[in-house]
C-alpha cells in the first residue's frame, strides 16, 4: 500500500442496493414456496425427469403435431434406456 492511501471505511448499503437484495430474496421464497406445494402434490418426483417432460408436453400441447412429436421423444429415450440395459448386461 502507498503512503498516504487508507481504504475507504464501509458507510453501509444504499437504498437502491437493499430494495435490490429484498426483490432476490422475495422471489427466493416464491421459487420455494412452489417448489414445496409440488411436492406436496407429488408431482414433483414424476415431471422432473426426461418421461415427466415427454408427459407434461403431451397434456399442455392438443395439436397433432405435438402428440407425434412427443411420441417419437418417448420412442427415443425407450430406445436409449434399452440400449443402455442391454450394454449393462
Amino acid at each position: 500500500m502507498e503512503k498516504g492511501l487508507q481504504p475507504e471505511k464501509w458507510k453501509g448499503y444504499t437504498i437502491d442496493e437493499i430494495q435490490y437484495q429484498k426483490a432476490l430474496v422475495l422471489l427466493r421464497l416464491e421459487m420455494q414456496k412452489e417448489r414445496l406445494a409440488s411436492v406436496r402434490n407429488g408431482s414433483a418426483a414424476f415431471m422432473s425427469g426426461r418421461f415427466g417432460k415427454v408427459l407434461s408436453a403431451v397434456s399442455s400441447h392438443k395439436s397433432i403435431f405435438a402428440y407425434l412429436f412427443a411420441g417419437y421423444k418417448l420412442y427415443t429415450l425407450i430406445s436409449r434406456l434399452r440400449q443402455n440395459l442391454k450394454r449393462k448386461k
